[in-house]
C-alpha cells in the first residue's frame, strides 16, 4: 500500500510544488475557470470533499512544461524576484515619458494571489517612477510571480536599442534578473484572439493574449476595455 503522506499531495502541498497559489491550482482544476487547464485538471483526484494529486504526475507534468522547446530566457523565477523587482523602480527615468491611471484603484483588492500578469502601463509607471509606482508595488506583493508578454519585451527592447546604457540595464531586469516568466507567441495565442470584442487594439490583444495564455491569475491594466471585459482577470493597480 503507498504511503499516503509521501505520494499523495492536498491542494495546498500542490501549489507549493508548483510554486504557484492555491488560488491558481483551483482556477486550473474548474471547468467554469478562465484558466482552466484540461490536461492539468486530469491530475486532480477528489477524496471526499478534498482534491488530491499524486506528487509523481505532478512532478512529471511540470517536466513537460519545463521541456527545452518552450524555455525561454528569464522564464524561470527567482526566489529573490520581488526583492530585485523593487530594485528596479526608476530604472528608465527620463529615458521614458511616465504613464499614470486613468482609473481608480477600487479593483486592486479583487487579485489574491497567483501569476500576475502586466500590461503596458503599469510596467511603464514603475520602470519610470511614476505616480503610481506605489499602487503597482502594493498590487505586486499579492503576486506569487509576474508575468510579461514576449511581445511587451521585443517593443521595449526596440524602443531602447540606440541608448545602449539603458538599454543594457532594461535587458537585464526583464531577461536576467529572473523577476519574469515570460508568456511567448505560441499557436493558442492566435485561437485566443477570436474571443476579444472589436476595438481593443492590436497591440492590447496580441499582448492580452499571450498573457492569458501563460495561465495568469489576473492583468495588472489600466485598459478601461480590458477591465470591461466579460470574464476577463483583470484589475487595476
Amino acid at each position: 500500500m503507498p504511503n499516503l503522506s509521501k505520494d499523495f499531495l492536498t491542494l495546498i502541498e500542490a501549489a507549493e510544488l508548483l510554486r504557484v497559489s492555491k488560488h491558481t491550482v483551483q482556477a486550473w482544476v474548474s471547468p467554469s475557470s478562465p484558466n482552466h487547464r484540461p490536461e492539468f485538471a486530469r491530475l486532480a483526484r477528489h477524496a471526499g470533499k478534498r482534491t488530491i494529486f499524486i506528487e509523481n504526475e505532478l512532478l512529471a507534468w511540470v517536466s513537460l512544461q519545463r521541456s527545452p522547446s518552450e524555455v525561454v530566457p528569464g522564464a524561470e523565477r527567482s526566489p529573490y524576484w520581488l526583492e530585485r523587482f523593487i530594485g528596479g523602480r526608476g530604472l528608465l527615468k527620463g529615458e521614458m515619458k511616465p504613464l499614470g491611471p486613468d482609473l481608480p484603484s477600487s479593483t486592486w483588492s479583487q487579485f489574491h494571489g497567483g501569476l500576475l500578469g502586466l500590461d503596458l502601463e503599469p510596467l511603464q509607471a514603475w520602470l519610470t517612477d511614476g505616480s503610481p509606482a506605489p499602487r503597482v508595488l502594493r498590487l505586486i506583493k499579492r503576486a506569487d510571480g509576474l508575468v510579461l508578454p514576449m511581445t511587451m519585451v521585443a517593443s521595449f527592447i526596440a524602443r531602447l536599442r540606440r541608448n545602449p546604457i539603458a538599454l543594457s540595464a532594461l535587458r537585464d531586469f526583464l531577461l536576467t534578473a529572473q523577476i519574469f516568466e515570460l508568456a511567448p507567441m505560441r499557436e493558442g495565442v492566435l485561437h485566443r484572439l477570436l474571443d476579444f470584442p472589436t476595438g481593443l487594439g492590436e497591440r492590447t490583444m496580441i499582448d492580452t493574449a499571450c498573457l492569458l495564455e501563460g495561465q495568469v491569475s489576473a492583468i495588472a491594466t489600466w485598459n478601461p476595455r480590458l477591465l470591461a471585459c466579460l470574464g476577463l482577470p483583470a484589475v487595476a493597480p
